[in-house]
């Protein structure tokens, strides 16, 4: 076990608030979960990693359900979030239900990298500085399996298995027609992006990104070069029975 990783089992709630104070693991998107969650209904969490998603998902639902398959994370969130509107689920989620390796690795530094954890076999870790990689053997779901109601959003970070999450989810998303934003490139999984937006168009979603400009339409860009290069890698996805919403990220994102 590392230093970092004692520091997480010995002190959760303040290295917790640590990363929350210092705006570790910040993204812009973050400011959009006032448009994209429901204060009426639940938003659900899938790799919920250290939960500052969470945390910030709960000011704007009835409810979160946190997603998390590595143990220590869970053991993590379970004592940041207990007595709090917030219910752990310790598993992976796929298409499938079974057991898979999940990949954890650690840097040069010897220092692991939660947020570049993946069961994603087409993940081939080579992107970042990866000196080795621990297996560790994770129960996997499927989201309908859990069969949540009165879902308003969902926020994926699995590190290139977002499609077989979603293909796991089908029942979910015809149902509830929940605000989507995952995280996804070609990194990751080749051509990610591209197969993300043309599944999803299927269930009547339209897919949007913050750019450098405003919020832009997939449609007016679909180029995974453009995205790299500008380090886009969070897309949302409102679905045509929302316009509503749409409006409302472009009045805070401004019209590219």
């Amino acid at each position: 076990m590392t230093k970092l990783q004692r520091r997480y089992r010995r002190f959760p709630r303040l290295m917790f608030l640590e990363r929350l104070w210092k705006g570790i693991n910040y993204e812009k998107e973050m400011e959009l979960l006032y448009v994209l969650c429901d204060s009426r209904k639940t938003s659900v969490d899938v790799g919920a990693k250290l939960g500052m998603y969470s945390h910030r998902l709960l000011r704007h639902s009835r409810n979160v359900v946190a997603v998390e398959p590595i143990p220590l994370l869970v053991y993590m969130l379970e004592r940041v979030f207990r007595w709090r509107r917030c219910r752990i689920l310790p598993c992976a989620l796929s298409h499938e239900a079974r057991r898979a390796l999940l990949r954890v690795p650690y840097g040069s530094d010897g220092e692991v990298k939660f947020g570049r954890s993946t069961i994603e076999e087409g993940n081939k870790l080579v992107h970042d500085d990866i000196a080795s990689v621990e297996e560790i053997e994770v129960d996997v779901t499927t989201l309908d399996q859990h069969a949540l109601t009165n879902v308003g959003f969902i926020k994926i970070d699995v590190e290139g298995h977002e499609l077989a999450v979603l293909k796991g989810a089908a029942e979910t998303l015809l149902r509830e027609c929940p605000n989507l934003l995952i995280e996804a490139n070609s990194h990751h999984y080749p051509n990610s992006v591209s197969e993300l937006h043309r599944f999803l168009a299927g269930f009547g979603y339209q897919g949007v990104f913050w750019g450098p400009e405003g919020l832009m339409d997939y449609g007016a860009i679909a180029d995974e070069g453009y995205f790299r290069s500008e380090s886009i890698e969070n897309f949302m996805f409102i679905h045509e029975s929302n316009p509503g919403v749409h409006a409302l990220l472009v009045a805070h994102c401004g019209r590219a």
